[in-house]
């Protein structure tokens, strides 16, 4: 553990040349983790953008629907409409931090105290203040 990898260019795995495996893979991981909080962050703030208030989302996260095809369109439609949401603000070119922020400031203010910490999350990784 520790130790360098380094690979020849006529290495059939080719590979890591001149790092460290470990360094490579918390890089990585540090990626992907921040890539996943701010897709949560965008996800919590589409679906509030798509139910309207914080309150609604009970309906949307625990829907009062026996499991099968009508909670699953429930369930898709809120999906897809957080993700269609979070497809046009990046069409615009980049995040919006304010608007992310303003999605957390509702959530805390309803109580939703974990989705509201995602979106503030993303709003700060988009560039927002802390």
């Amino acid at each position: 553990m520790g130790e360098t990898v380094t690979n020849e260019p006529d290495t059939p795995a080719g590979g890591v040349v001149g790092r460290e495996i470990e360094e490579v893979d918390r890089g990585g991981r540090r990626l992907l983790v921040g890539s996943a909080q701010i897709l949560g962050g965008l996800m919590t703030a589409g679906l509030l953008e798509h139910v309207g208030s914080p309150d609604a989302l009970v309906d949307v996260l625990a829907p009062q629907v026996p499991p099968g095809p009508a909670r699953d369109r429930l369930v898709f439609t809120a999906g897809a409409a957080a993700g269609l949401w979070a497809g046009q603000r990046r069409r615009r070119g980049a995040w919006d931090p304010g608007e992310l922020q303003h999605a957390a400031d509702d959530l805390y203010a309803a109580g939703w105290a974990a989705m509201g910490g995602l979106a503030d999350d993303a709003a700060h990784l988009a560039g927002g203040p802390r």
